[in-house]
């Protein structure tokens, strides 16, 4: 492979063509599998206060969780669709250079802990080789 500044850019460009569906700007999907959680038998719900974005943010939050819901990475739900009582965690938003923000949520101030933690299932080297 050249790895001339000029050859760089049309392999990449390359690239990007051959996998126009990666880089459409759309999240991804993993279809056909089936996610679960399980929690310790002692765990007990927890919900973090809210943290309110700063006025002049709400706009541009409103918006990014609009275009969640449309992609489909979120959904709205009401105080009664919560999977369970007390569980809560808080909305965090980031201020972005473009004036949009990025958001996420702390789950290890929450829940994360009260996982079980599963073995992988993946075959170990007896199996493997036995």
């Amino acid at each position: 492979m050249d790895i001339t500044p000029d050859r760089g850019t049309a392999d990449l460009e390359a690239a990007c063509n051959k996998h126009e569906s990666v880089f459409d700007g759309t999240p991804g999907r993993i279809s056909g599998v089936k996610a679960h959680l399980t929690l310790k038998p002692d765990a007990r719900p927890v919900s973090r206060p809210v943290r309110s974005p700063p006025y002049a943010l709400k706009p541009a939050v409103e918006q990014e969780l609009d275009r969640w819901v449309q992609a489909g990475i979120a959904e709205k739900v009401g105080p009664n669709d919560a999977p369970g009582p007390g569980w809560g965690t808080p909305l965090v938003t980031v201020p972005r250079a473009d004036g949009g923000v990025r958001l996420f949520t702390n789950v290890i101030s929450s829940w994360v802990y009260d996982l079980e933690r599963n073995a992988c299932p993946c075959c170990t080297i007896g199996q493997t080789l036995g």
